[in-house]
């Protein structure tokens, strides 16, 4: 017996995405899609009031984070200690002095593809990486 697979693509994250599940519905991709336009909008520089934005703006103050936005720094810490620097989110100086701003956003290749056999914890979908840390470590 061969299982259906069900794909969906979308524009986000400055890619073209593209959601699996095995055995699901559309309207399962469908709530999937959602919390990933859900985290883009919320975790994105191109938004001028997002949490990303917020935190970029504070040029090294102390902010507040949500625990979701923490769980992606320490993810990121952890990701720069582990490639040794060749993965490090912390360039957006370099890409403000490249001249990407934030009232421009290039295609990236598509390079974003979530495979999953369902969807009903799709919150969890939009930042796997952070889990993967879990409580590891914290960020410095």
């Amino acid at each position: 017996m061969s299982l259906e697979v069900v794909a969906r693509h979308f524009d986000a994250l400055g890619s073209t995405c593209e959601l699996q599940v095995v055995a699901g519905s559309q309207a399962a991709l469908e709530r999937c899609e959602q919390q990933v336009r859900l985290a883009e909008a919320r975790f994105t520089r191109f938004v001028r009031d997002s949490e990303l934005s917020q935190l970029n703006a504070s040029h090294g103050r102390y902010t507040p984070v949500s625990p979701q936005m923490f769980s992606m720094l320490e993810a990121a810490v952890w990701a720069y200690q582990e490639s040794g620097g060749l993965v490090n989110a912390a360039v957006l100086p370099a890409l403000m002095a490249a001249g990407s701003c934030a009232e421009s956003v290039e295609r990236v290749p598509k390079l974003t593809s979530f495979s999953m056999s369902a969807c009903t914890r799709a919150a969890e979908i939009s930042f796997t990486a952070a889990a993967i840390v879990g409580s590891a470590g914290s960020a410095t």
